[in-house]
């Protein structure tokens, strides 16, 4: 099917003439009325093939090595830098790798996660799935998924979203364990729903019990997407705090 993509400014004036923010998944009805947009596009591009790679490190368990938990970070952008989606989340999974090899051997399997191609539909994360998740999804017994970390004053977890068309719900008790890690460290996160999935979508599909964390989730944030998303907008003390919970989090949930 043709498709082609627009801004992200120009999205979001789309989506307010629509009077529309959150998606709404097949068969489900709205409950205000519609407002009809005419919408002309006149498109002049090249199509082709291209590939992305996904890079995958990982902490060995002890006791349960077959057992895995997963952190994961996308690595492409949409447009611009792309420093707080996705360059900063790809530096606190190094960071959290880094930090948590010096401890020694956990029980579970750790596996740092940098996939690609998120932003034209999670494909890095959701070959990753059909290569390593789906064979045994047993196996994985938490993915805690980071994107757009880089900058804004609140953290939240997502509670759920969509990913292919389908409302998809991210693990209450994963998100409740992410919650008591931010308690214990005197920080404060609150659950959201958000618009469209990230790379958390294709392990919820797979069965997998899958945490979103973010910083940004407005409609409004004028640098997602655009070549102002540069470093000069990063949080550097806020990254620090993420990286301290990411790193409790997952050492936590592969120690259970």
């Amino acid at each position: 099917m043709p498709a082609v993509a627009v801004t992200y400014e120009d999205g979001q004036y789309l989506k307010e003439l629509y009077r529309e923010w959150y998606a709404v998944p097949k068969g489900f009805k709205r409950v205000d009325e519609y407002w009809p947009v005419m919408l002309h596009v006149w498109v002049d591009a090249e199509s082709k093939e291209s590939h992305g790679l996904n890079v995958i490190g990982s902490i060995k368990g002890s006791t349960l090595p077959n057992e895995k938990v997963a952190l994961v970070a996308h690595h492409d952008n949409a447009f611009g830098p792309g420093a707080c989606d996705n360059a900063t989340a790809v530096a606190i999974n190094l960071e959290t790798a880094r930090a948590l090899a010096a401890l020694g051997a956990p029980k579970r399997t750790i596996e740092f996660v940098s996939v690609t191609g998120e932003e034209y539909g999670e494909f890095g994360s959701f070959a990753y799935v059909a290569k390593y998740v789906k064979p045994d999804p047993s196996a994985y017994k938490a993915a805690l998924v980071m994107d757009i970390v880089g900058n804004g004053d609140h953290l939240y977890y997502i509670t759920e979203s969509i990913c292919m068309g389908k409302l998809v719900q991210n693990s209450p008790q994963v998100n409740a364990h992410l919650e008591k890690v931010c308690d214990e460290l005197g920080y404060v996160i609150q659950g959201t729903q958000l618009e469209y999935a990230s790379d958390d979508g294709p392990f919820i599909l797979a069965g997998v019990p899958t945490s979103y964390l973010a910083k940004l989730i407005s409609n409004s944030w004028p640098w997602l997407h655009t070549y102002m998303d540069d470093f000069s907008v990063v949080d550097i003390n806020g990254l620090t705090v993420m990286a301290e919970i990411t790193a409790n989090t997952i050492w936590q949930l592969a120690n259970l």
